[in-house]
């Protein structure tokens, strides 16, 4: 399955270029201008090298916590650059906070749980966001010059349950793909992924958006967020704004691109779309590059972020899923969802390590397939409900793997996105495209749909 989607991919990355290529020479729709618009990855930065110890690193915020020197730089991208500690204490970790306030900075957004404890802090044009990993004693600082942070939205009296939506793909032409709606209590929407270019994922992405919008003149999306930069997660994206950019405003575009030496590296096809480069579509998007710790808060629903490329930065990988999808979640009533991406073993056991037990969930997004997942990460989230990228034909195939036979047999539902669209909405029964189930105090479904 691996190699299929590994030529599969390069095959969907040349056709993708060339209808940029196309579009770029037509000058139509929304997808160029006058200005260098492109996708493409063009950004350079510092190479994942420990510093030279006389060699001082000038990026106006602090170099050393409790006394101890950075233990390595990343280039992060887009204008981030990250410094790494190691074996770090938590009040050492906040001692760096409270010099940051010293400075002039001020508190943006905390975190603060039985993992993680992180502050993104502002000031002038840019912003300086930094976590500690409590479980691994681990502590990074991230400093960019960008301006635009997670939005936080006021939450009204609720005009409809909160739903969520897994697009269908037709398991006639199996292009693989994924896409995920969110509708918000406010009637707007987050949209994750949103699948492939092929098979007309674009027109229902937004047949779907339209269908739950009703008669409301515009489409409204709070934040479109993008797993990583593989063709079957954000393919959809170059044809839908193409076709519908006029009727949809998207406030966020929210990601977390790697540099491209780090596909480079590692042989990939991926990698070919710079999510910066959105800035100002769909009627004035803002890119935000979310870190570990961030939350988004939206109308009865939170989106926090897990895990990024940042936490692979000293990780020994050679797998591009690991080391460049982003990891999420949605938090709303007695619900959470994770959205693991492609994440493969190294990448989801590192997971683990960074939040064992914190990482237990209702709902859980994976990939089926060898390479793909833990076996200790799908018994760490428990979830009852699962949402499987791919047909119930290729999940057969691969029940043969431990991990995947385990998760599919202790998930009281699995919703393969190859049968067909479907969505759950959430009140006080959990109703999947009107099939009602009960839920009981300890939130398991007392019946399979």
């Amino acid at each position: 399955m691996k190699n299929i989607k590994q030529i599969l991919s390069a095959f969907l990355l040349f056709v993708m270029l060339m209808f940029v290529v196309s579009c770029n020479n037509d000058g139509a729709g929304e997808v160029s201008d006058t200005n260098d618009d492109s996708v493409e990855s063009t950004d350079n930065g510092l190479e994942n090298t420990p510093p030279d110890v006389d060699d001082e690193l000038d990026i106006g915020v602090p170099t050393t916590v409790g006394g101890t020197k950075y233990k390595s730089t990343y280039d992060a991208y887009d204008n981030t650059t990250m410094l790494y500690w190691d074996s770090v204490t938590v009040d050492a970790a906040t001692s760096y906070g409270s010099e940051l306030l010293g400075m002039g900075y001020t508190v943006y957004q905390n975190t603060d749980n039985s993992s993680i404890w992180s502050t993104t802090y502002t000031k002038d044009e840019g912003y300086v966001h930094v976590y500690y990993l409590k479980k691994l004693s681990e502590f990074r600082v991230l400093v960019s010059d960008s301006s635009a942070l997670p939005q936080s939205y006021t939450q009204g009296e609720p005009l409809c349950n909160i739903s969520v939506t897994q697009l269908g793909i037709d398991e006639a032409n199996p292009v693989e793909g994924m896409g995920y709606i969110i509708r918000l209590e406010d009637e707007s929407f987050v949209i994750v992924d949103g699948g492939s270019h092929a098979n007309g994922d674009a027109t229902e992405l937004y047949n779907r958006l339209a269908e739950m919008n009703g008669a409301k003149e515009k489409i409204t999306v709070r934040a479109w967020f993008f797993t990583h930069s593989d063709l079957d997660h954000y393919g959809v994206l170059m044809p839908f704004m193409e076709k519908y950019s006029n009727v949809i405003d998207v406030e966020m575009i929210v990601a977390n691109d790697a540099h491209n030496d780090i596909y480079s590296q590692l042989g990939a096809t991926a990698g070919s779309i710079s999510f910066s480069k959105l800035e100002g579509k769909f009627g004035g998007a803002k890119y935000v590059k979310a870190h570990t710790g961030q939350a988004f808060n939206f109308a009865g629903l939170q989106m926090n972020i897990l895990y990024t490329h940042e936490d692979a930065n000293d990780l020994s990988t050679t797998s591009i899923h690991s080391r460049t999808s982003m990891v999420f979640d949605a938090v709303f009533g007695n619900e959470r969802i994770i959205w693991l991406g492609d994440i493969e073993k190294d990448g989801a056991e590192h997971l683990v390590a960074m939040y064992g037990d914190d990482l237990a969930c209702t709902m859980l997004q994976i990939t089926g397939g060898a390479t793909m997942g833990s076996d200790t990460l799908y018994k760490k989230c428990a979830p009852q409900t699962l949402f499987y990228a791919a047909s119930k034909s290729i999940a057969d195939t691969s029940v043969n793997d431990a991990k995947d036979a385990y998760i599919i047999a202790n998930s009281n539902k699995v919703v393969y996105s190859y049968e067909k669209t479907m969505t759950m909405s959430f009140s006080d029964e959990v109703n999947i495209d009107g099939a009602n189930g009960s839920v009981d105090e300890n939130q398991k479904y007392t019946e399979n749909y």
